[in-house]
């Protein structure tokens, strides 16, 4: 790498010393972060430094045009267009910051054009409330792997917090109801009741353990140890095969099912929304989108109306 490219830091190691400018409002900026999330920032982050040195431009000298550049050579690299628009947010977001910290005095990522990324729900795949019932009847003989469809499923929980919850957290009780808390997305704390059913699948997961991993492996040589985001994908995956789903199945198809057939029900989208934990309605209001995209079209009503005159 070249002596004008700054080394970012990784998050692992968060306290490394930077006299590099770029380098050290990259370090403030990931600071605000955590997990995940702070993991694909720095990764962006990265390659978008990376390719400045190549250009042998600093990053924060860089201008509009040459970042315009930037955002065409992904494209060129091959990367989806989602992912075009996702990596140039989060430079936006990072030069929006270093103007607020007064790393810089103006934001070189205002105007910055990106590609359009149009989304058509009526392609969004989903489970529908029978294959979501046939995944709990192929999970039902393993307790682990039921709890954990029943917590996806049946809470809308996302395969992190899911596999981050303790035994303690599910022997909480309020307003006369069980329930669970745990810190959620973005930090924010989480408290949800448990239906019967749930609970029913939580105790039996538990046995006779008193503290510890809710979901812990059971066979293998990993047994005694936590589940993770990639076994419990692995098993739902697995569990989608079985219940002859005819499509690949993931952790977030049933956080989608879950807010899908609470839409199906009946319920309002706030409703549902404070129940899926969305931070933006929109969220909740794309979900409502796809269950009936086609069904719902405009087409079918004027068809109806005109008759026999077509």
């Amino acid at each position: 790498m070249e002596q004008n490219s700054p080394a970012l830091p990784t998050p692992e190691a968060p306290t490394l010393p930077v006299t590099d400018p770029a380098a050290l409002a990259a370090r403030t900026f990931l600071a605000r972060y955590t997990s995940g999330t702070r993991v694909t920032y720095t990764f962006a982050l990265r390659r978008y430094f990376n390719w400045c040195a190549d250009q042998g431009v600093p990053p924060m000298l860089i201008k509009r045009p040459l970042l315009e550049a930037y955002v065409r050579s992904m494209g060129e690299d091959g990367l989806a267009r989602a992912t075009v628009s996702q990596q140039l947010g989060i430079i936006r977001t990072f030069y929006k910051t270093c103007v607020l910290d007064e790393y810089l005095d103006k934001d070189p990522s205002v105007l910055v054009k990106g590609p359009r990324n149009w989304r058509d729900d009526s392609q969004l795949v989903s489970m529908s409330r029978w294959q979501l019932s046939d995944l709990f009847k192929a999970a039902h003989e393993d307790p682990t792997e039921r709890c954990a469809v029943a917590l996806m499923g049946a809470l809308g929980l996302r395969v992190s917090e899911a596999s981050a919850l303790r035994i303690e957290d599910t022997q909480h009780e309020a307003q006369s109801h069980r329930v669970i808390r745990f810190i959620g997305k973005g930090g924010k704390p989480a408290t949800i009741p448990l239906p019967v059913n749930v609970q029913r699948a939580i105790d039996a997961c538990i046995g006779d353990r008193a503290e510890g991993p809710l979901l812990v492996r059971r066979r293998g040589p990993k047994q005694g140890e936590a589940h993770d985001r990639r076994s419990l994908a692995w098993i739902v995956q697995r569990l989608g095969v079985e219940a002859g789903i005819p499509f690949k199945v993931h952790p977030h198809m049933l956080r989608h099912a879950f807010v899908s057939t609470a839409l199906d029900t009946g319920l309002d989208l706030r409703t549902v929304q404070i129940a899926a934990r969305h931070a933006d309605p929109r969220t909740t209001a794309m979900y409502d989108r796809a269950r009936h995209a086609l069904d719902r079209h405009a087409v079918h009503t004027v068809g109806s109306y005109l008759g026999g005159i077509v």
